[in-house]
């Protein structure tokens, strides 16, 4: 008789401090405080992404299983929108440690298509954490950086970040 009641005790403990560390990851995502290795100033380089050929791009790092990259899908929607229907266009590259077909055929299933996939490991350019999005200049420096699940305050930031690109 004794048992069940320490596995009820056990149970509510280990579910209290998973529900626990949920909602810091939650609290820290949504708020833009989660730590990466990737910071302002700091210089990209990739062989796959020509930075020079825009006065900026937008790197952003998702993932078909990924339910804060799902979270943000209209955002991505929107930022495809805006950067193509701008007079100077900020090229949009999608990156994911999944295989480019997979990821373009998540995209396509939700009514995107965007035109430069790159299939990587994110920590190959430290970022440790997805959704990540950063805003680079010509010269592959990080002007910007987003991490974590994009709250609708963050996400407005975003693309105003992004439109005022163009001055």
């Amino acid at each position: 008789m004794m048992r069940l009641p320490v596995r009820i005790t056990l149970l509510v403990v280990l579910t209290a401090a998973s529900l626990s560390v949920a909602w810091i990851v939650n609290r820290a995502s949504s708020s833009g405080n989660m730590s990466s290795r990737i910071q302002l100033g700091s210089q990209l380089h990739f062989p796959a992404i020509d930075f020079g050929s825009a006065d900026h791009t937008l790197l952003i790092f998702s993932n078909s299983a990924c339910q804060y990259c799902i979270d943000n899908l209209d955002l991505y929607r929107s930022l495809l929108t805006e950067t193509s229907s701008m007079a100077r266009a900020i090229p949009i590259v999608m990156l994911s440690a999944e295989p480019v077909e997979t990821f373009r055929l998540f995209m396509k299933r939700h009514g995107m298509n965007p035109s430069q996939i790159v299939s990587l490991n994110p920590s190959q350019l430290g970022v440790r954490i997805v959704p990540t999005i950063l805003l680079v200049d010509r010269s592959g420096r990080v002007k910007r950086v987003w991490v974590g699940r994009k709250s609708k305050e963050t996400q407005s930031a975003i693309l105003s970040a992004v439109q005022n690109t163009q001055y």
